[in-house]
């Protein structure tokens, strides 16, 4: 739990909180991701069983959930915002 309350407080310094993910659409499919602050776009991809992979980040896993790629699609959706 208390990871948890450390990963939401990093993702809060970056301007992600919980209710602006459920303003993110997963199903768009290939549409860009940023895995880690401060890297550039990759191609997220839908696994069976409601899984995700970012196969350029080996660093992120290989089995995502829905709230993990959210969180990558945010961040990408807000650094657009910033260019």
């Amino acid at each position: 739990m208390k990871l948890e309350k450390i990963k939401w407080g990093l993702l809060k310094e970056e301007g992600i909180t919980k209710e602006d993910l459920e303003l993110v659409d997963l199903d768009i499919e290939f549409s860009p991701v940023i895995p880690i602050k401060g890297s550039k776009p990759m191609e997220a991809i839908k696994l069976e069983g409601g899984k995700y992979r970012v196969p350029n980040c080996p660093m992120v896993g290989l089995n995502l959930s829905k709230e993990e790629i959210a969180i990558m699609r945010y961040r990408y959706l807000i650094s657009r915002q910033r260019m």
